[in-house]
């Protein structure tokens, strides 16, 4: 197989333009189909997730699953196209529309995703959003205002979902965006026949997924939006498991992992045709395949598991401690000690001054109801993972025990 002088192998580029073709069908059919079914939906909490509920009966059900399966497989597809486009060595000026209208259908695509799935209000996709917008506010500096951003508030509530489905929706700007470079980049360059066959077979992948139920959970509650313990999605699994990796290396780090180093990543990549220096094909190949290795090996070890593509994927519950018997009295003295410690080791930073706010992490005000023996706190507070896998707190392994002593006497009192 030759290689022409772009680094472009036989056929792959051909691909590419197959691959582009279909993209924008399934994109239309997505916005489409969205179309439809925000008619029949009000992004309101008292009546969101029984319209979605009754979108998922009659006739308006293989609607809903398209678009869901439609914009689920498109993450898939147009990430593809990006690596493809790498691969191919088309990342120089020539083909510099083209491939930036490829990264931004695939950001698109992601946060179709990542906001479509707290419009059901269910509690999968609450509780996934509080933990999405909780690893957000750990951006230092920018954090806090990024939260109340995405919240509307400071508190998880009506104007979040209101936010979230207006974020939805605009997204057809971007995409309208991504569109447009894309067919005006086309002109730039003599682009491969493309298969119509291909493109509809590809196309017809959602299709047959369709006939999936897409996943619908129990109605969310306000427990819910204050809970930090569902698995993440399939799709932002990596970048749990990046933040996860950076937590474990170094504690509080995890957004270097999960925000930084991805939109640096994003940053470079958009830049990329127009650099002065075009780099050589075999460095862009070798970094795509270490970066691809490297995220891959970080999900798995340290992002858990990821919930179900199917079914309910209901959250569950977190372990209440028996409270049978009698109850270990509270060491008020140690407990005080305790609400410095608090301070001290960082707590702070995302349950607030006292624990009581809440913010990258959630309001401690009532753990103690909970969870009213230390035991839990000297497991958890030391390495979350281990009470709870898909926790995404930053362990804390240096702490003594008296120190952890301390900050579970001061928590047990809380809500007591």
């Amino acid at each position: 197989m030759g290689e022409s002088p772009d680094g472009d192998k036989e056929g792959l580029g051909a691909g590419i333009a197959v691959l582009s073709g279909a993209i924008r069908a399934q994109f239309l059919i997505a916005v489409l189909t969205g179309i439809v079914l925000a008619i029949g939906y009000s992004p309101q909490i008292a009546t969101a997730h029984a319209r979605v509920a009754a979108m998922h009966e009659g006739w308006i059900r293989p609607i809903q699953s398209l678009h869901y399966w439609v914009t689920a497989v498109l993450i898939v597809e147009t990430v593809a196209l990006v690596v493809a486009y790498l691969w191919s060595g088309r990342y120089t000026r020539r083909f510099g529309l083209p491939f930036d209208a490829s990264l931004l259908l695939a950001i698109s695509a992601f946060l179709f995703q990542v906001t479509g799935n707290l419009l059901p209000y269910d509690r999968h996709g609450v509780e996934t959003a509080v933990i999405e917008i909780g690893i957000a506010a750990r951006l230092p500096g920018l954090g806090p205002a990024v939260q109340r951003i995405l919240q509307q508030g400071q508190e998880f509530g009506p104007d979040t979902l209101r936010f979230w489905y207006a974020l939805h929706v605009s997204l057809v700007v971007l995409l309208a965006l991504g569109f447009a470079m894309d067919l005006r980049g086309k002109k730039q360059f003599a682009s491969e026949t493309i298969n119509g066959r291909v493109v509809a077979g590809i196309c017809l992948i959602p299709f047959v997924l369709a006939f999936l139920r897409s996943p619908l959970g129990s109605v969310a509650t306000a427990v819910d939006a204050s809970t930090f313990a569902d698995k993440p999605s399939w799709y932002t699994w990596p970048f749990h498991g990046l933040l996860g990796m950076f937590d474990h290396f170094h504690q509080g780090s995890g957004w270097i992992g999960a925000m930084l180093l991805p939109g640096l990543a994003v940053v470079f990549l958009l830049a990329l045709p127009w650099l002065g220096m075009k780099p050589p094909i075999v460095l862009i190949r070798s970094g795509t395949a270490v970066v691809a290795v490297f995220t891959f090996c970080a999900a798995l070890l340290y992002g858990g598991t990821f919930d179900p593509l199917t079914g309910t994927r209901d959250p569950a519950l977190m372990p209440v401690a028996a409270t049978t018997g009698r109850i270990t009295p509270i060491d008020r003295l140690l407990a005080a000690k305790g609400a410095t410690e608090f301070q001290s080791a960082g707590c702070a930073g995302c349950h607030g001054p006292t624990g009581d706010e809440g913010g990258a992490g959630p309001s401690l005000k009532t753990v103690g109801k909970q969870y009213p023996e230390p035991d839990f706190y000297l497991n958890f507070i030391q390495n979350p993972k281990s009470v709870n896998p898909q926790s995404t707190m930053p362990p804390f392994p240096d702490l003594t025990q008296e120190e952890l002593r301390a900050l579970a006497e001061y928590l047990r009192g809380k809500g007591r």
